[in-house]
């Protein structure tokens, strides 16, 4: 399936609030809002900065709704998804945003953007849905200003959710996704739904250390002056300190010629390798693996459930990094010997 297909289809690619009713609700908008202001005031930005500014934000159009808080000269939305272009669209129009906003279709690894255009740009949970994660990133900074100022949101391989996921993915390979779908729509709420076809589903999942990113982006001229839930670079593998995703602070400094060549598809990581895992306190993730391993060809409905279960483990993961930013031993022991039991049970 191409990218462009499943967004508005199999899943909003949106991350709170999914499935309302209304998309564009008072409710989904004030939340959005609400989290873009507080994400951009760790980037010391604040509702001024972006005032009659340039800005650019790709996704299902509720973040563009947010940036408009700040006033800025006009924002340019775009996303792959036909759909959620003509739904955004359509809510442009009757709202009569077209001097604020335009949306418009587009593929960042194979469409170019305007060049030196954006004072700022919010890219949120989007790179590594790209086809082509070097080509997308070169077409961004090539679409920022000199002194132009990115929030650069990216997954990060080494982090418990993140090998969880691919664990999701493996198991579901060759698997329908209507059938999925159908097994999970019986069953669940539509947020679950949204956001667990999200993760298993989506074609491109490129994933690449921070300190990889870092030295494509510093080599072409963009400062990284902060970030959130790095913690280090040196370490690839800490279940329980690494958050499933980086956002690195940029900002434009230089106007290099743009050359971007360690991000390609066939050098992502692979977080299933066993190579990556040497430790003695990840035996039981490798217990994990052999298991899943020796009976992928078991019942298909069993299958689906171990995948649900996983991902309600990710939830309470995720709880735990909004609170305290980590998981502590025991809570990582308790998890993965859940999961390790129910793999065992197919």
């Amino acid at each position: 399936m191409r990218i462009k297909n499943f967004y508005g289809n199999y899943s909003s690619g949106a991350a709170f609030d999914r499935m309302e009713d209304d998309f564009f609700s008072k409710k989904n908008i004030f939340h959005t809002t609400k989290i873009i202001k507080k994400n951009l005031k760790k980037m010391s930005i604040s509702e001024n900065d972006l005032k009659d500014k340039m800005i650019m934000n790709v996704g299902s159009g509720r973040e563009s709704l947010g940036l408009l808080k700040f006033k800025p000269k006009k924002i340019f939305h775009y996303d792959i998804s036909r759909q959620n272009i003509k739904r955004f669209s359509n809510y442009i129009a009757i709202n009569n945003l077209e001097t604020l906003i335009t949306s418009n279709e587009l593929d960042l690894s194979k469409n170019n953007l305007p060049k030196n255009k954006f004072d700022f740009i919010y890219l949120h949970g989007i790179i590594q849905h790209t086809d082509h994660v070097n080509r997308s990133l070169k077409n961004l900074i090539l679409s920022m200003k000199l002194n132009g100022k990115m929030w650069f949101y990216f997954y990060r391989p080494g982090s418990l959710n993140i090998f969880l996921g691919s664990i999701q993915r493996y198991l579901l390979k060759n698997k329908k996704i209507k059938t999925f779908k159908k097994f999970l729509d019986k069953r669940f709420k539509k947020n679950f739904v949204d956001g667990i076809m999200d993760d298993c589903y989506v074609p491109n999942r490129q994933l690449f250390y921070p300190s990889t990113y870092n030295k494509n982006l510093r080599k072409n001229g963009l400062i990284n002056f902060g970030n959130t839930f790095l913690k280090n670079y040196d370490y690839k593998v800490d279940f329980l300190n690494y958050h499933q995703s980086v956002i690195f602070f940029l900002k434009k400094n230089d106007l290099l010629p743009i050359s971007v060549n360690d991000l390609k598809r066939k050098d992502d990581v692979n977080v299933l390798d066993e190579k990556l895992y040497k430790s003695k306190k990840y035996i039981k993730v490798l217990q994990i693996l052999s298991s899943i391993k020796k009976n992928k060809q078991k019942n298909v409905n069993n299958i689906f459930n171990l995948v649900s279960e996983i991902q309600k483990v990710k939830l309470k993961v995720v709880n735990i990094f909004f609170k305290r930013k980590k998981l502590t031993k025991k809570e990582f022991e308790i998890m993965i010997n859940s999961i390790n039991k129910l793999c065992m049970k197919i």
